[in-house]
């Protein structure tokens, strides 16, 4: 893979300064160094200072030149190459300085050359290091061949100088090419990081927008990472992350730790906030001190979709026998009809025939609502305003019945809008209505249904139905809206069940809030504005299926 230079400069540039700042610090040391000795008379008997002044003026020079250097790369003007050039040619003019003025090349003060050779040849392209290697070897050259002339005894270090240019080429050529592969392997490491960020990102967004929860647990038990469906599910927030499991999620620790001491058996479900899921374990590696990756399922999903798989087949069952049952059923009905209009039958007989009529009429109604399950459409949301349109229902509702309940509607505050069908919200409130009349009227005291609406901190729009009956025991409250279970022994056991169908149609969600005295109901709407998603993802899931 070839790496143009110029693509791969500008991510690295902060480096390239930080280099030009340990350069100047080693200019520093070597300058402050010089200036010592030379006070100090330590040129003397380590050096063979031929020329004392101008070894000074070098090295004050050199050291009053470091000043501006380390000024104009902490400010980083003028540009880095500019400063490069600067300070390679500063450096040889300085080494070179101090050579001639010692015993030449043999002192060896020509090596400090080496140093700033490489930190230049760093930073410049291979053919700009070449040529300081070409210009530090020709500065020496050149001081050796004066010093020839000048003293004309053989002095000159002819062999040694050659070498030290010979390293000065090697040193340039090698600090060039470290450097370039190196600027190459970071590049190439930044594009991987880039596309890892890329594909962590990716990962991270599919993982929040999964509707199954999911944690995972680091060998510590603490959690390292939960996704919105867990959090929602769990009851907690972002907080969460980093704590303990044990202290975050006590009942979900447990579940873990039986996991753990026998993987093979199905976990229970935990009970978590309003929420019961049923947690799912496996191992992200091999080791025991792999992370842990935990699925949550919602339980009530869970027996939802096997009521749904249940009543489905209920469904197709009863659409195939409902003329078998009904038939029969009707001819019954109308020989119980014939029978009650003779004059030849005795008060105990009419009283038989009363049965029979009862039932028969009871069976119809458990077909017709069976029938009512399997055909009932799918819902059409629109835009409603609860504070105008509920005053419309009770109204109507109350002017279909003889003898209805006392109503009475509470003032509700404008802007409660929802999205929901208004068919099927009229079938919703009807049913409760009809279920506080059937089951919340005594005698000693007139059956009053309170209807109220109002919004939640969280920004949901509630709407609540609550008579003035005698309530339910906690038992009933928990087994109310499956399907066939009553309390009345005319009842069919389908009018809750089929609200609550109705209200998950719609995005809805119907609970009991209060069991007695008098009961009360809570239906939560969907806020509209995160509605839309889940109502395409609705219609394209049956769409496809």
């Amino acid at each position: 893979m070839s790496t143009n230079p110029s693509t791969i400069t500008p991510p690295f540039v902060e480096q390239d300064w930080r280099a030009m700042r340990a350069l100047n610090l080693y200019r520093w040391v070597v300058a402050v160094g010089a200036a010592v000795l030379y006070l100090n008379d330590g040129t003397v008997t380590l050096f063979s200072v031929m020329w004392p002044e101008l070894f000074a003026f070098a090295s004050v020079a050199y050291l009053l030149l470091c000043i501006p250097s380390a000024v104009a790369a902490y400010r980083r003007w003028p540009s880095l190459n500019t400063q490069v050039y600067l300070l390679i040619g500063t450096d040889i003019a300085f080494v070179v300085a101090l050579v001639l003025a010692s015993g030449g090349v043999r002192d060896g003060l020509a090596v400090l050359l080496i140093a700033p050779l490489a930190g230049a040849s760093m930073l410049v392209r291979p053919r700009m290091a070449m040529l300081f290697a070409a210009v530090a070897s020709l500065a020496l050259l050149g001081e050796e061949g004066w010093r020839y002339l000048r003293y004309a005894d053989d002095s000159a270090a002819w062999v040694q100088t050659g070498i030290l240019g010979a390293l000065f080429f090697l040193t340039a050529l090698t600090a060039s090419t470290l450097a370039r592969q190196a600027r190459a392997n970071a590049a190439l490491a930044a594009a991987r990081k880039s596309e890892l960020d890329d594909l962590s990102a990716l990962n991270e967004r599919i993982i929040q927008q999964m509707t199954i929860g999911l944690l995972v647990i680091d060998e510590r038990r603490c959690v390292r990472l939960i996704n919105r469906a867990g959090r929602d599910m769990l009851g907690i927030d972002n907080g969460a992350i980093g704590q303990r499991l044990a202290s975050a999620m006590p009942a979900l620790s447990w579940s873990l730790q039986a996991w753990l001491l026998s993987p093979g058996r199905t976990s229970d479900p935990v009970g978590a906030g309003e929420h019961s899921v049923i947690p799912h374990f496996s191992r992200l590696g091999t080791g025991e001190q792999s992370p842990i990756l935990i699925f949550l399922e919602d339980a009530r999903r869970v027996s939802e979709a096997a009521q749904q798989i249940k009543l489905a087949a209920l469904g197709r069952l009863t659409a195939s026998i409902a003329h078998e049952i009904r038939n029969p059923l009707s001819a019954i009905n109308h020989a119980g009809q014939l029978l009650a209009e003779s004059d030849q039958l005795e008060p105990p007989d009419h009283k038989l025939l009363d049965i029979v009529h009862r039932h028969t009429q009871r069976i119809d109604a458990i077909v017709q609502s069976v029938l009512g399950l399997s055909r009932r459409g799918q819902a059409l949301p629109s835009r409603l305003d609860l504070d105008e349109w509920l005053p419309r229902a009770v109204g109507e509702y109350q002017q279909s019945h003889d003898t209805p309940a006392d109503i009475r509607l509470d003032t509700l505050p404008a802007g409660l809008t929802i999205q929901v069908d208004a068919n099927q919200l009229r079938q919703i409130l009807y049913n409760l209505l009809d279920n506080a009349e059937r089951h919340a009227r005594r005698d000693d005291a007139p059956l009053i249904i309170r209807i109220g609406a109002g919004r939640t901190p969280a920004g949901e729009i509630w709407l609540d139905i609550a008579d003035n009956g005698p309530g339910m025991p906690d038992h009933v409250a928990e087994h109310l809206m499956e399907p066939f279970f009553t309390t009345d022994n005319d009842g069919t056991g389908l009018g809750l069940y089929v609200t609550r169908e109705l209200c998950e149609s719609n995005f809805a969600r119907i609970s009991v809030a209060q069991v007695r005295p008098g009961a009360r109901f809570r239906i939560l709407f969907a806020r509209p504005g995160s509605l839309e998603p889940r109502l395409s993802s609705t219609y394209q899931t049956e769409a496809t299926g």
